[in-house]
């Protein structure tokens, strides 16, 4: 059964992805396809702890628009981030095999802030659940 453990460590991990894709994203010589996979890591993560939170088994899946679509059956408020998953899905594993070109700065900027958002929201999420159960 998942813990919040898990959670916990879903969420570190997400945090450590989008902190590599920023860090990353200021070198001079940018691997844009293995930062905005980074990115695509971060929301995968970040939604697979909010299911864990709620002690239910989450998907082994790369498609955030099936993950986000486990949470809005848990809390209809993801709905609201469904379309930044599925611009971030794109940059899930297979971006990393093609060739240059096919995603810009700008796309990689947008991934960066789309992550660090989701990220913020699942935390917010979780974090007023655990508040309302000590309440």
């Amino acid at each position: 059964m998942p813990t919040h453990e898990n959670y916990d460590t879903l969420i570190k991990l997400a945090r450590k992805d989008l902190d590599l894709a920023k860090n990353s994203s200021t070198m001079e010589n940018l691997y844009i396809e293995g930062i905005c996979f980074h990115c695509q890591q971060c929301a995968e993560k970040s939604l697979k702890a909010f299911i864990i939170f709620h002690n239910i088994r989450y998907k082994f899946t790369h498609d955030l628009e099936k993950l986000c679509k486990d949470c809005i059956d848990i809390d209809k408020s993801f709905s609201s981030i469904l379309n930044p998953c599925l611009i971030l899905t794109y940059y899930s594993s297979d971006i990393r095999y093609l060739d240059d070109g096919l995603i810009f700065e700008k796309d990689m900027f947008e991934a960066i802030e789309l992550a660090d958002e989701g990220l913020e929201f699942v935390k917010a999420k979780c974090f007023l659940t655990i508040h309302d159960q000590n309440s």
